[in-house]
């Protein structure tokens, strides 16, 4: 019999806090988490998928060592070159100054607002850093 796999109380901190993020981002654009999981191809829905997937990925998983696979899987119900697609798409329309692109950095800018950021403070250090919400007092 296979042994169960079980999370570690690092990775239940992790996934708790990519929710978060993933629930921020639907909040934003005003979209229900399952629309961003659906097969929807109407232009915004998918825009919207687009930014969330190339955010969630760079500013969220990334840094705490979260795969593609996981977040196309868990989060968009996509495969993870979908997420290589949407970062390249967001990347085009940056170089080419396009509307899009300041698209994105509004969610970008909004993300910041609500404080989702990268924390490397010296009780966060473990292993690797950690992803965990600024609260300021």
């Amino acid at each position: 019999m296979p042994k169960k796999r079980t999370l570690s109380s690092q990775s239940k901190i992790h996934i708790e806090y990519i929710d978060k993020a993933f629930q921020a981002i639907c909040d934003y654009y005003n979209v229900s988490p399952e629309l961003m999981k659906s097969k929807a191809q109407n232009r915004p829905i998918v825009f919207y998928r687009q930014c969330a997937m190339k955010y969630m990925f760079e500013h969220i998983a990334q840094p705490i060592r979260v795969s593609q696979d996981y977040i196309g899987k868990v989060y968009f119900n996509r495969d993870h070159t979908t997420i290589v697609h949407a970062r390249k798409l967001l990347d085009n329309f940056r170089d080419i100054n396009d509307s899009h692109y300041h698209e994105y950095l509004l969610l970008f800018r909004h993300m910041s607002l609500l404080n989702f950021r990268y924390s490397t403070t010296a009780e966060d250090l473990s292993e690797y850093p950690t992803m965990q919400p600024y609260y300021s007092k």
